[in-house]
């Protein structure tokens, strides 16, 4: 295993990282909707080693903007050169005035659109993971959570293929709208400046969590002054004591928002955790 990690670390670096991608619209194709602007940018893996696994990526940035670059971009070119086909969901936002439920709406018409266009994709419907930094750690949690709802039904979409992830990883994750613990600017932005208490209840992942939930990672650094780690450590808890299907590590530093900033040292260490989750899942394969 680990001769084979060295040897994608080494294709990291010597692989041209000139990604076949491309973007459009998730709604383009979806009459009842006029207005709603969310761009699916694709990067496909190289046919080389192309392990036709899809990856989406939702960037943090408060539910008010988009971390796109080092929460998107290069983690999307990152996951191709270990074969992944990576989707980064540049979803709508508070920026532009929209609010819950047109975050969950966008990532759940992304997981349908790939699951029927598998050959277009290249990839295999049933190997379809999520990962979120940030608030989209938090939207990447209520896709995993309430993939049974149909968040597409007010626009007359009743998808007939599965809204549950196969796998997700949440990296230093919103988790919490309680005031306790809640990123306030994240929930101002998804829920509204004074919420009903329904709301805050029902988006607190960690109360939220059930046994049928598929595998997930939970990332996060002790010393972040932005998402309380604690976040982090409720969800493990809960869900660990339900299904077991879920792993958390934890650094004592690197911050928030790290992402895959180069000079970050953190991101080393994300990096090869990540890849050993994959492993160990099966995700990931010896060839």
């Amino acid at each position: 295993m680990k001769r084979y990690i060295f040897v994608r670390i080494l294709l990291a670096f010597s692989f041209c990282l000139t990604a076949n991608s491309d973007s459009f619209n998730i709604w383009s194709e979806v009459d009842s909707v006029v207005d709603f602007k969310a761009k699916l940018h694709v990067f496909k893996a190289d046919s080389s080693f192309n392990n036709h696994k899809a990856i989406i990526i939702c960037p943090g940035g408060s539910y008010h903007h988009l971390g796109m670059k080092h929460e998107g971009f290069e983690v999307a070119k990152w996951l191709n050169t270990l074969g992944f086909n990576a989707f980064v969901l540049q979803y709508r936002v508070g920026v532009k005035g929209w609010r819950h439920p047109a975050m969950i709406q966008d990532l759940q018409r992304t997981i349908q659109v790939l699951r029927e266009n598998p050959n277009k994709y290249e990839i295999n419907p049933n190997s379809i993971g999520l990962m979120g930094f940030s608030a989209g750690g938090h939207l990447v949690g209520i896709a995993s959570i309430y993939y049974e709802t149909n968040y597409l039904e007010e626009l007359g979409i009743f998808p007939n293929v599965s809204l549950k992830p196969d796998f997700s990883v949440l990296v230093y994750p919103v988790v919490s709208m309680q005031d306790s613990l809640v990123h306030k600017r994240s929930r101002k932005n998804l829920l509204g400046k004074n919420p009903k208490k329904q709301l805050i209840d029902k988006f607190s992942l960690a109360e939220n969590i059930h046994k049928n939930i598929s595998p997930m990672l939970i990332i996060h650094c002790k010393d972040d002054n932005v998402v309380d780690y604690k976040n982090s450590y409720y969800l493990y808890s809960h869900l660990k004591s339900l299904n077991g299907l879920v792993d958390l590590v934890l650094y004592k530093v690197g911050g928030h928002g790290f992402g895959l900033k180069n000079n970050k040292d953190i991101v080393n260490e994300f990096k090869k955790d990540l890849v050993e989750w994959f492993f160990k899942l099966g995700i990931l394969v010896n060839k």
